[in-house]
Formats: C-alpha cells, structure tokens, sequence
C-alpha cells in the first residue's frame, strides 16, 4: 500500500474530513483538521484525489473543495507517537 498526505486549502477542511472518514474509514490518520495521511492500494495522488473529490468534475463546474494530495516516499519530523506509530505500520 502506498501512504499519501492530503491538505484542505481554505474552508474545505470539513469536507475534506468527511470525504476521508467515508473512503478510508480505518486506512487513514488524522493529524489535524483537513490534514491526513492515507494509506491505500490506489496508484497514484490523483486517484486519491479524485476519491476524496477534490478533482472530481461537479455538475456545473462548481468547485466543491480544495486540497493537496501528495505521495509520500520517505517522511521524518517530531509529532506525537501514535502517528509515528500508524505511518510506519502503513508505509511500504
């Protein structure tokens, strides 16, 4: 499986959050609002992306919510045990 970060731009954060917690239920960790990691057999950022919605065409072209979705290949920083814990159980 490969691990991913999304990041909600502006307001999306919410809906960012929603989106993930329904595709990804138990393959995903929240780090802060609109910010997660995702571990997932998807190929590559953009299909992450078009599953949360981010870059789904909407009917009318309407922009629903905005956000980075990057593909994670190696990772290091300070936070708090647990996450350390879930991206190394999650990165291949």
């Amino acid at each position: 499986m490969a691990l991913y970060m999304v990041v909600a731009l502006g307001v999306s954060a919410p809906l960012v959050d929603a989106a993930i917690q329904q595709k990804f239920d138990l393959n995903c960790f929240r780090i802060d609002p609109g910010r997660w990691f995702i571990s997932s057999t998807l190929q590559t950022a953009k299909d992450v992306s078009d599953t949360i919605g981010i870059t789904t065409d909407v009917p009318g072209g309407v922009t629903i919510m905005t956000g980075i979705v990057v593909s994670v290949k190696g990772y290091f920083g300070r936070g708090p045990n647990n996450m350390w814990e879930w991206v190394a159980a999650n990165y291949s």
